[in-house]
């Protein structure tokens, strides 16, 4: 199935070759001219090597690159290196060198760095550190030139980044050690002025002081505390239970005054309140902050308050405890310059171990720098130029024969989609399976495309040519249409044919005048009718006017026998339309026509009939109710599927004979009957004798058919 596909395909692109060559011929044309109108572009290519950023002194390595490269860090450095040479920046430098040295002259800065931009290329050799830059140019000399030139400013420009990297780096290196020299100076004042704030002389001497009398005044208040132990019983006792007191609550029961009574009715408000509001918020909330806040301050209220009421029942025994009161004050001044000695102690420990520090960042400084003044002096470069371009020769623009390759590929395919495209738009019935397939009928005979224009500029006749060309293709093809009409008709009287189209111009006239010749060669006479009662035509074809004919029978003016005219072949009579009436529906559908037509059936072997076309009137409609058969012409490649559908239903409507259809004016050559053209050998090797016998023997043969088909 697939290959009848495919063959279906070839034979359509086939049918349509004319137009599939034309495209492609357009194609090759167009491409051709577009391929010669071009400019020549020619490539000149330099190639340099790129080695890896490795610095090559240890101070380059420590200051401007500390990190290792990897498979994806070099693959990033060589795609930035490419990048660069590609760069509007470098290709700038470019132009005005090559401007600045008369490398390239008639160009302004702009344009020449706009025409660097366009022609550059760089391409890299995935296996190797190598990398070619391209330049493409009308002119070769410029293309070398500009190639060779970019190689040599990136090179160039390389060693100057590379160098003012170090330069960076030693400004750098200075900057920070001017930073730190101020820095270390500040620290080392600080520490100065430390020693003279605290008259610092011996840290380690002024700290065992403090710690002697930190003893000493301990030791003299637990003997005051002794000598007062009777003198303040009531005092101790009741200082003793506000000790004890570990919550806010316990407080309130030791003394009792109005102060702590409004504070603790306030503290239970507050914690109402939180409790309330606990149940729909976390403690993190505003509100509840706020009244922890509160409860807070109110508690150190209630400890004052509390205080307060110890310090009045202070008051009772206040000289007997003066004396313990001033040695508690000159202990806790003493322990306060303890701790003020730490911290002066931890402070002057920070600030000599930044000093230190900052001693060691100087000295380190120092000496990098130095070392940066020791590399910029190595001109080290990781990019060298290894092949210089040549001058090209020959163009890489415009390829020819890959331009015309293309052309010739897209040629070829669009022909073929363009002949795809028109056959599947082509809705015309073309080959018998289109007939079988859309009418449900078989093709009586397919009727070659015959060509009637001599080539001594006289035209030769189609309707007889069974007759003046017998050994034509299109001859056979008649009596091919003859020989199946009489199958048809062997096993019923089929005596009166109608040929009908369903258009005009497709050779329902030339058919009907082509098959009665067929019959008459055969010994079977045969009447010829013109039913074309609007544009009848069969007159003109035997060289006759149309002044008598049918119409002139039905309406009386003349008898039968009068518009019968015999033609100048045996056998062959014809009865011409007569004069054009004004109603021929209403005449078609006389009883005086079916009793003519009763009355030829009796006198001829056959009657074959021609009428108007089916598509624009009705009159082979209702002449086709007073026949035996109908041929139904189609004319091949020009006949409308709708339309031929249309007429094959009106005459189903009617129930109509159909005999089958007559394809006509099929181009052999285009189509799939190929085949056929056997014909054309059979007759044209046949001699005078051979032909007079075949003749006569077919004659003989179908004579003897005739009166078992007729009787």
């Amino acid at each position: 199935m697939q290959d009848i596909q495919i063959k279906e395909y070839l034979h359509q692109v086939w049918k349509r070759r004319k137009v599939a060559l034309a495209f492609l011929a357009g194609i090759m044309v167009v491409t051709a001219l577009f391929t010669y109108q071009q400019t020549p572009i020619y490539r000149a290519s330099t190639t340099v090597e790129i080695g890896t950023e490795t610095p090559d002194v240890a101070f380059f390595q420590d200051v401007v690159n500390t990190s290792p490269y990897g498979w994806w860090s070099a693959l990033r450095y060589y795609e930035t290196q490419y990048q660069i040479i590609k760069s509007r920046n470098l290709l700038h430098k470019v132009a005005q060198r090559g401007l600045r040295d008369s490398v390239v002259t008639g160009f302004s800065l702009d344009v020449l760095v706009s025409h660097l931009q366009g022609g550059i290329s760089v391409k890299a050799d995935e296996n190797s550190r190598m990398a070619n830059i391209y330049f493409d140019d009308n002119d070769p000399d410029r293309a070398q030139k500009l190639s060779i030139l970019i190689a040599e400013v990136y090179v160039d420009e390389n060693l100057r980044r590379k160098l003012a990297g170090v330069e960076d780096a030693v400004n750098w290196l200075n900057a920070r050690l001017l930073e730190v020299r101020e820095e270390k100076a500040k620290q080392e004042d600080k520490l100065q002025k430390y020693k003279e704030e605290f008259k610092i002389v011996s840290l380690p001497d002024r700290d065992s002081s403090t710690k002697s009398n930190l003893v000493a005044l301990t030791e003299s208040l637990n003997q005051l505390k002794g000598r007062r132990i009777e003198l303040e019983a009531q005092y101790n006792k009741l200082n003793e239970l506000v000790k004890q007191s570990e919550r806010v609550e316990d407080l309130l029961g030791v003394v009792a005054s109005d102060l702590l009574t409004k504070l603790k009715h306030d503290l239970a408000n507050i914690r109402a309140q939180k409790s309330q509001l606990t149940h729909r918020y976390l403690e993190k909330h505003p509100e509840i902050v706020r009244l922890n806040a509160e409860a807070a301050e109110i508690g150190k209220l209630i400890q004052l308050e509390v205080e307060n009421e110890v310090s009045r029942l202070r008051t009772r025994y206040l000289l007997a405890k003066a004396e313990e009161d001033s040695i508690s004050k000159a202990l806790e001044k003493q322990k306060i310059e303890a701790i003020r000695l730490d911290e002066v102690n931890r402070t002057m420990a920070d600030i000599q171990i930044m000093t230190s520090t900052n001693q060691q960042i100087y000295e380190t400084l120092q000496k990098k720098i130095k070392e940066a003044d020791l590399s910029a002096l190595v001109r080290s470069n990781n990019i060298r130029v290894v092949d210089n371009a040549l001058k090209p020769t020959s163009p890489i623009r415009p390829n020819v024969k890959a331009n015309m390759l293309l052309a010739f590929l897209v040629g070829l395919l669009g022909g073929v989609a363009l002949a795809l495209v028109l056959e599947y738009v082509d809705d015309t019935i073309k080959t018998h399976e289109d007939v079988e397939t859309y009418l449900k009928h078989s093709v009586l005979a397919l009727i070659p495309h015959y060509e009637t224009s001599g080539g001594n500029g006289i035209r030769k006749r189609l309707e007889f040519v069974p007759i003046e060309a017998p050994t034509t293709v299109v001859a056979e093809f008649y009596r091919t249409l003859r020989t199946n009409v009489l199958f048809l008709s062997r096993t019923k009287q089929h005596n009166r044919i109608l040929v009908v189209s369903t258009g005009p111009s497709e050779g329902k006239t030339v058919t009907a005048v082509n098959l009665a010749v067929t019959f008459s060669q055969v010994g079977l006479r045969t009447i010829v009718i013109d039913l074309d009662f609007r544009r009848p035509r069969l007159h003109t074809y035997f060289r006759n006017v149309n002044q008598m004919g049918l119409t002139n029978v039905l309406v009386g003016e003349v008898k039968l026998d009068q518009a019968i005219t015999k033609s100048h072949v045996d056998n062959l009579d014809y009865l011409a339309a007569g004069s054009i009436p004004p109603n021929p529906a209403e005449i078609l559908s006389s009883l005086g026509l079916k009793e003519t037509l009763d009355e030829l059936s009796r006198r001829y072997e056959y009657v074959i009939m021609d009428s108007s076309p089916i598509a624009p009137v009705t009159d082979a409609i209702i002449i086709s109710q007073l026949v035996h058969g109908v041929i139904l012409v189609v004319r091949a490649g020009k006949t409308h599927r709708r339309a031929v559908v249309f007429a094959n239903e009106q005459l189903k409507a009617v129930s109509a004979q159909i005999l089958g259809v007559v394809l006509n004016d099929v181009d052999i050559e285009k189509s799939t009957y190929g085949s056929y053209q056997y014909y054309k050998y059979g007759y044209s090797t046949y001699g005078p004798d051979e032909k007079k016998d075949e003749k006569k023997n077919e004659k003989e043969e179908l004579a003897e058919e005739a009166p078992a088909i007729i009787s």
